[in-house]
Formats: structure tokens, C-alpha cells, sequence
């Protein structure tokens, strides 16, 4: 069953509840970009925060994430991301944290 995220609140409780945050070991993630700012979007912008992140466990979340929702997804990963870029996405971001 596809699952159609409405809001960026929706999508980010979705993520903790179905255990797909949990099961690619993702403690921080943030939503920015149209989809946050609820604008038409072609895509679903996220920022990984953790510091510990293989690229195989990064494409396995995507592909799965993508699978659900139908949705694609772009993944900035905070150590990775350009300064600028970095701080335009900080604007509009919404988070998710697992504890």
C-alpha cells in the first residue's frame, strides 16, 4: 500500500511511526524545501543530521522511502552538504528526532 504524505508534520510522524527512520539507523532527519513550505513540489528535500552514515544504508533508505510514498527524495547529509546550500534549507526546516 502506497502511503501519499499531505503535510510536512504527516510525513515526518509517518517516518517515526512505520519504523523506517529506526530501521536505517536515522536519529535526526529534517524536512525542508517546497514541501515543507507545503508549495508544489516535484520532489521531497531531506537533511540526515547524524554523522554516521554509509552511502549503501543511504541508498537503501531512499529506495525504500521511494518505494511507499511514490515520491522521489533527495537526501543532503549535513557534513556533506555546502555551506550555502546548508543554510537556505535551515530556513524552512522541519524535524523529526528518535529517541
Amino acid at each position: 500500500m502506497t502511503y501519499i504524505p499531505t503535510t510536512p508534520e504527516d510525513l515526518l510522524h509517518w517516518m517515526h511511526t512505520s519504523g523506517l527512520l529506526q530501521k536505517h539507523g536515522i536519529q535526526k532527519i529534517g524536512i525542508f524545501g517546497s514541501f515543507a513550505r507545503r508549495e508544489p513540489h516535484n520532489d521531497i528535500d531531506v537533511l540526515l543530521e547524524d554523522e554516521v552514515f554509509d552511502w549503501k544504508t543511504i541508498e537503501a533508505f531512499r529506495n525504500e522511502f521511494q518505494l511507499a510514498t511514490g515520491e522521489k527524495l533527495d537526501i543532503m547529509v549535513r557534513k556533506f552538504a555546502e555551506p550555502l546550500i546548508l543554510k537556505t534549507a535551515l530556513r524552512d526546516i522541519r524535524y523529526a528526532t528518535i529517541s
